[in-house]
């Protein structure tokens, strides 16, 4: 019996010897690592989050006049909204935020931060996130845009002002930031928590981008509201969840919607903001052409 074990011992240390040799020995440098499935990766737990708000109010704004890229602080109801804001999101922790650089975002980002009870990270202005160019309108009724649109026979988003931009322009811009923010949520190795400041237009077109792309199978939306996402009140949030890529059905990347233009924060919910809101029911109950396929996805808008 003692032969046996002194045997089965031996085999087994000579394994061991043979084992160490091979697989420690510096010859061989450093062995690969192992490579997730595609699967594995698509189905990380690893979590995306984006928080996209409108500014505040600003003078423009109450007064209901077109307020494009002429530049402009929120007013003292915009700093109240920006706070309020705050206060309801204080116990969030952002891992990074991004601002148009209009000033109006800015204030909006500034007041809305110091409400939070943990350190921020620095806000990173990008001039993709401003609002649409409606040049020569800047600070012209609001009504002008649709009474152009109604004389020219075209939906409201095709009207292009003197020295504006056009919307398939604006479109592209937005673009661009958003497949950036999709190769960060591909890269990313840890929980993300993004605050995004920005512009109405802006904002529905964003929307309007992940909605026109979910029939070509590119996203999966998830609590999608088909009507809600086509105007956000001042300080309104959307947020929302992104996947890496083919983390939904059929190799789409799945979006899940947690809220859309959320404003239950603002106390203050008359003057401008009720007619915001009244407008928003007329964007919903109204007959139009849809957004989405007002989008010419072609390579120029990618």
């Amino acid at each position: 019996m003692s032969d046996k074990l002194w045997t089965v011992g031996t085999v087994v240390l000579a394994v061991v010897v043979v084992y160490w040799s091979v697989f420690e020995d510096d010859d061989w440098g450093d062995l690969p690592e192992a490579v997730p499935a595609v699967n594995d990766v698509a189905n990380s737990a690893m979590t995306f989050n984006v928080t996209i708000i409108r500014h505040g109010e600003t003078d423009f704004n109450a007064k209901n006049l077109i307020h494009s890229c002429t530049d402009g602080t929120i007013n003292e109801n915009g700093i109240q909204q920006a706070k309020e804001l705050g206060k309801s999101l204080e116990d969030q922790v952002y891992t990074r935020v991004y601002s148009s650089d209009l000033q109006r975002c800015q204030d909006t980002a500034k007041y809305m931060l110091e409400q939070l009870k943990t350190t921020q990270p620095e806000v990173k202005l990008d001039k993709r996130l401003r609002e649409r160019d409606y040049g020569d309108w800047d600070g012209q009724p609001s009504s002008l845009i649709w009474k152009q649109a109604k004389e020219r026979g075209v939906d409201v988003r095709e009207v292009t002002a003197p020295g504006g931009e056009t919307f398939k322009d604006a479109f592209a811009r937005i673009v661009s930031f958003i497949e950036e923010l999709l190769n960060e949520v591909d890269k990313a190795e840890k929980d993300e928590n993004v605050a995004v400041f920005s512009h109405g237009i802006t904002i529905q077109q964003l929307l309007g981008y992940f909605n026109a792309k979910k029939d070509g199978g590119v996203f999966e939306l998830e609590n999608f509201n088909y009507e809600r996402w086509k105007f956000a009140t001042n300080t309104a949030l959307t947020r929302f969840s992104i996947g890496k890529a083919g983390s939904g059905a059929n190799g789409a990347r799945k979006i899940v919607f947690h809220c859309i233009h959320d404003d239950s924060h603002v106390s203050n919910k008359s003057g401008n903001h009720k007619k915001q809101e009244e407008f928003v029911k007329k964007m919903i109950t109204e007959e139009a052409v849809s957004f989405s396929d007002k989008l010419e996805l072609d390579s120029s808008a990618k």
